[in-house]
């Protein structure tokens, strides 16, 4: 691993320096780089939205370091951060872009639309099989944070922080200025559209589901091809902020849904790149 940035330096004049220092803030930023940048991927869905996002919120982070009473207290400070300026992309992004096309995942990055259908094969049920195949992998992780990324905002960051990151739902409140039990509500929601969708389209989900991962391995290195191949299914994106899609959610599956979600592998930032950005914050 490359050296952390911010090995010297000089204690920070900012107001609670006697918690925070320079130094160790840096250094914790680039420590905690992988964390961020996942929560990020997350709640985004693509690379170059997740990069945008950090970037924000490590420049509102390193702005408001001297808010930081308890070092503890740093991870779920800087997911607060996170979330807000998440909140704040977001409501820009819809206040000026037209309606998106239904995409699939790509190798590179998650997109934001997928509703594939195809054939049931023979493939071994996923409780007794070792997912090698990379594509495969990449497939599976795209396609569930892109239909993540199709919930509403709110039920967005209570989903991922809870289910993704294990964050307890206490501080989910707080992220979205709600009473606890309204915090659970959202997140009962968002629960219930994910296990909708999943528990009726997904193999690793019920081995007897029609879409499969091995299918789409030869379609996704192309945009264009993957979707002329939805139209000629007739695929249409779910609507999560219709009450009666969650509905469709069968308790038999949630388990098994919540398990895939909470094994999705964590996503690591260019190691330069993030460096040169906590690096800029300082000059």
């Amino acid at each position: 691993m490359p050296a952390g940035p911010g090995e010297t330096g000089a204690r920070s004049t900012v107001p609670g320096a006697a918690v925070v220092d320079d130094e160790w803030f840096t250094r914790e930023l680039y420590h905690r780089r992988n964390h961020i940048f996942s929560l990020a991927c997350r709640l985004t869905g693509t690379r170059d939205d997740a990069e945008d996002l950090v970037q924000d919120t490590l420049l509102l982070a390193w702005k408001s370091r001297g808010q930081l009473r308890e070092r503890n207290a740093l991870p779920s400070w800087i997911r607060r951060i996170c979330v807000n300026a998440f909140f704040q992309h977001a409501r820009r992004r819809a206040a000026r872009e037209l309606p998106e096309e239904h995409y699939v995942h790509s190798s590179k990055d998650g997109i934001d639309r997928w509703v594939p259908t195809e054939p049931a094969s023979s493939d071994p049920s996923p409780e007794d099989e070792l997912i090698v195949d990379e594509a495969v992998r990449e497939i599976r992780d795209g396609c569930f944070t892109a239909m993540a990324t199709r919930l509403p905002l709110e039920q967005r960051v209570a989903f991922a922080l809870v289910d993704i990151f294990g964050v307890e739902v206490a501080e989910v409140a707080v992220v979205l200025g709600k009473s606890v039990p309204a915090a659970k509500a959202v997140l009962h929601r968002a629960r219930e559209n994910m296990n909708a969708f999943f528990g009726h389209h997904c193999e690793w989900v019920l081995p007897e589901n029609a879409c499969r991962c091995r299918a789409w391995a030869a379609f996704v290195r192309d945009r264009a091809t993957v979707r002329n191949r939805l139209k000629e299914l007739g695929a249409e994106p779910p609507d999560f902020t219709d009450p009666a899609y969650a509905a469709r959610s069968d308790p038999d599956t949630m388990s098994r849904v919540l398990a895939l979600f909470r094994s999705l592998p964590e996503r690591k930032p260019d190691d330069a790149w993030y460096t040169s950005v906590i690096r800029a914050l300082r000059e």
